[in-house]
């Protein structure tokens, strides 16, 4: 619904007056694929999910067991299994892989989140250009001029799919 009146982005002061529109814009969409190994997924993005004001879900199901990360509980992740309860595993630094211990710069109980992931890349990049590095090293964390190219190919790939309304090979 178009707002009547002007509305402050998230504000949530809406009185529920206005014009009903159409959406034709892509405001909504659902990518599945396959990988070479056999795994199947589907990404999905939307601008227009009622409730959800600036979700980011990573989930990855298994035969036996499933993983959840969500943005909006960033020291916790859900743990799901067949055969046994469920779990909710919470962000603790004394227990984190040495290879990710760098990542987290405060305590249990205390939020990292949005500001610190961008903190994380623009500290390795920095460190890469101060060592004299001109792009990514094997481990870290910001991606390559080669990574971009790859995501524009995907990118290609996933409009060349929906015009044609076939799969289509990103290899």
């Amino acid at each position: 619904m178009r707002p009547a009146a002007p509305v402050q982005t998230f504000s949530g002061a809406q009185d529920g007056q206005g014009e009903e529109v159409a959406i034709t814009t892509e405001d909504y969409a659902a990518i599945m694929f396959a990988t070479e190994g056999g795994a199947h997924g589907v990404f999905r993005v939307s601008q227009v999910s009622a409730g959800h004001k600036n979700d980011l879900v990573f989930e990855v199901n298994g035969a036996h067991t499933s993983v959840r990360w969500d943005a909006d509980c960033p020291d916790e992740l859900w743990v799901g299994h067949r055969n046994q309860p469920n779990q909710r595993l919470t962000k603790d630094p004394s227990l984190v892989a040495p290879g990710v211990r760098a990542y987290t710069h405060l305590p249990g109980g205390h939020h990292e989140a949005w500001p610190d992931a961008l903190k994380n890349v623009f500290a390795e990049m920095y460190a890469a250009v101060r060592g004299g590095r001109g792009g990514p090293g094997p481990g870290d964390a910001f991606a390559s001029f080669a990574d971009g190219h790859r995501s524009a190919l995907l990118v290609d790939a996933v409009l060349e799919s929906s015009r044609l309304g076939a799969w289509v090979d990103l290899s």
